[in-house]
């Protein structure tokens, strides 16, 4: 796996310059150049408000073929959740029925794996 290149960026909102690393295969297959290159980064910084202190940040790239930054847009998310409490719940909920479901089938494929060895038993000692 190759190294990744170390990036920095000035985030207008923490107000300090930030280092990240890119992997270097960031930039293949892209449609155009820049592309947006999108993240997650926490408020820092004594010039902020005590109470928005790590607070998430949406950190937008533009990044070029060559693995620069070409520019950047930061916004403090006004809340910690990107997603809604609600959606959050209905993915929840979506996925634990899946895993039931799921669950409910691996049982139901165990059971006829022991009924086949069973049935496999008594036909050797059948001989």
């Amino acid at each position: 796996m190759e190294e990744p290149v170390p990036k920095n960026y000035y985030c207008s909102i923490c107000k300090k310059h930030h280092d990240i690393l890119l992997p270097k295969d960031l930039v293949k297959n892209r449609e155009s150049y820049p592309f947006a290159h999108i993240f997650l980064h926490k408020l820092e910084g004594s010039s902020s408000s005590i109470d928005d202190v790590g607070a998430d940040i949406l950190t937008t790239l533009y990044i070029d073929a060559n693995l620069a930054i070409r520019g950047s847009e930061v916004k403090k998310l006004a809340a910690c959740d990107i997603i809604s409490k609600d959606d959050s719940k209905n993915i929840v909920t979506e996925l634990m029925e899946e895993m039931a479901r799921l669950q409910d089938e691996l049982t139901r494929i165990q059971k006829e794996n022991n009924d086949l060895k069973m049935e496999l038993d008594q036909l050797k000692s059948s001989k």
